[in-house]
């Protein structure tokens, strides 16, 4: 029998909370923005110098073999450039370009607008623990945690009677 987490509950609620923000930050982007794939990648080239490909899929929890395609396109698209490594001058670099920064900044600006309006609902208690709550999501995002260690929990589906 499967051992229940005690955190379940509070996991299938954050769970919830950042689906549905998620879903409304992505409604909140202009018709013409680029792919959640594209800014993945620019967004993790963004405050880095230069990566290797392989360091790109690695930060992001991607695989390498899925991003050859989304590189050329970002590359094509003048957002990425690609050198050799310094390094080693058989593997290849990407840096993103102004373009590409750009391109980035515009969609943050459109989200962070939409959601520095509704954060003008909130009493100054829920925007400190909100405040709070960003760097506790941002630590759980880094958490290297394999599927054979997280505890087993059978999810609560809610009755609807």
């Amino acid at each position: 029998m499967a051992q229940r987490n005690p955190n379940a509950h509070l996991a299938a609620e954050v769970r919830r909370g950042v689906t549905h923000l998620s879903r409304r930050l992505r409604a909140e982007r202009s018709a013409d923005a680029l792919s959640a794939n594209k800014l993945l990648v620019l967004s993790h080239l963004y405050p880095n110098k230069e990566c290797s490909p392989g360091e790109i899929a690695s930060g992001e929890h991607l695989q390498p073999q899925s991003l050859s395609k989304l590189l050329a396109e970002l590359e094509s698209e003048g957002l990425t450039v690609r050198s050799k490594s310094p390094a080693d001058g058989r593997q290849s670099v990407l840096k993103i370009t102004q373009k590409g920064r750009s391109a980035l900044q515009r969609d943050m600006r459109e989200r962070d607008l939409w959601l520095a309006s509704a954060l003008q609902h909130l009493s100054e208690t829920e925007l400190q623990l909100l405040h709070i709550t960003a760097r506790i999501m941002e630590r759980l995002a880094g958490f290297d945690i394999k599927p054979s260690q997280a505890q087993e929990w059978k999810p609560m589906i809610p009755q609807i009677i």
